[in-house]
């Protein structure tokens, strides 16, 4: 069992609050995303899991042992930080087997389990090189390697491809994810990406301002955003919001159309401001009367007109309250942000 529970913790640093009593359930084999923005807590929950920092308050359970109190090295987890944290005067070898000759293990067992962990993250060829000879994708692959050869009861990442250049971290993302396919263990992974949360993530847990805005799959976090903080974090652009009255309205790039259609009966017209060519698709920025929203849809290279007319329908807005947080669609209000909607194009 490798399930994480975390109960009521707390920390601050000086007399600011970073964890506002996170009360947190990482189920056993998942690969759980921690998401948020710089400053939201997401590292030091992490390192109070590793033991690498002390909480105020609150319990640690890790299978179903209570490790509260215990040392980093009696917690049984493994950790892969940003920047590798690999011993520079040793080799490939040696730094992956660093872990196991502190546990005592013996020079066979490390041998057959190093041949097994280099051939899984393709190493093979690098064994005598040091790391200062290798990509950071190559570095990072040993950095995993370490983590993964000690057979932790759940591996924690901590950003680890942020050092990545945009290429590279694409194709990361896909290893670390069939790496977890493949190993079955619990992944705890902290990242300010959203694109790697959604694409890697069986779970992701939402934080900002040190408390748990939302949790749960992917699909559920997209589809289904508690409250206006998470619409506007997840997504790649993410959610336009546009207030009306005490409501805000949260449309996402992806739903608003520049053609007609018999179920898109809202319509704003705007001006184009900038256009982002991607290849197969385009961001618009367009200007309306509420407040500048993102459109993304088919690229047209020659298509340089300014004033456009938006589409999109009744179930793609999902509206929230004056506090914020996702409210059912009243009559009235979807009545107010049609008549709204309607006044921009005449």
């Amino acid at each position: 069992m490798s399930r994480i529970i975390l109960q009521d913790i707390k920390k601050s640093f000086k007399k600011t609050a970073v964890l506002h009593g996170i009360d947190l359930e990482i189920q056993d084999g998942s690969f759980t995303v921690l998401l948020g923005p710089s400053g939201c807590g997401k590292s030091t929950l992490l390192r109070i899991i590793a033991g690498l920092e002390k909480q105020d308050a609150g319990r640690l359970i890790i299978g179903n042992e209570d490790v509260s109190g215990l040392e980093p090295q009696d917690r049984d987890i493994a950790m892969v930080f940003q920047n590798y944290a690999l011993y520079p005067h040793m080799n490939v070898r040696k730094n992956i087997e660093y872990g196991l000759k502190a546990k005592r293990v013996p020079k066979e067992e490390r041998q057959q389990r190093i041949d097994s962990v280099v051939k899984l993250v393709q190493l093979e060829d690098q064994l005598d090189k040091l790391p200062a000879q290798m990509s950071g994708g190559q570095r990072q692959r040993v950095a995993l390697a370490r983590a993964i050869v000690k057979r932790p009861r759940a591996f924690l990442m901590d950003e680890p491809l942020s050092n990545l250049d945009a290429k590279l971290r694409s194709q990361m993302r896909v290893e670390i994810a069939s790496l977890h396919k493949h190993l079955g263990t619990t992944f705890l992974y902290v990242t300010h990406d959203q694109v790697e949360a959604m694409s890697m993530g069986t779970h992701i847990v939402v934080l900002n301002g040190g408390s748990i805005m939302q949790q749960g799959t992917p699909r559920e976090i997209y589809t289904n955003p508690q409250n206006l903080f998470v619409a506007q974090f997840i997504g790649s652009p993410p959610a336009n919001v546009l207030k009306f009255g005490d409501h805000y309205a949260a449309i996402r790039p992806e739903e608003i159309y520049f053609q007609p259609d018999v179920g898109r009966r809202l319509t704003l017209k705007g001006e184009v401001q900038a256009r982002e060519h991607l290849g197969g698709e385009t961001l618009y920025y367009v200007m309306t009367e509420y407040g500048r929203m993102v459109v993304k849809g088919d690229h047209f290279w020659d298509d340089d007109s300014q004033t456009v007319q938006m589409y999109f329908s009744e179930q793609s807005v999902m509206f929230f309250d004056q506090q914020e947080n996702r409210t059912e669609v009243q009559p009235d209000i979807l009545a107010l942000f049609s008549h709204n909607a309607q006044e921009a194009v005449s």
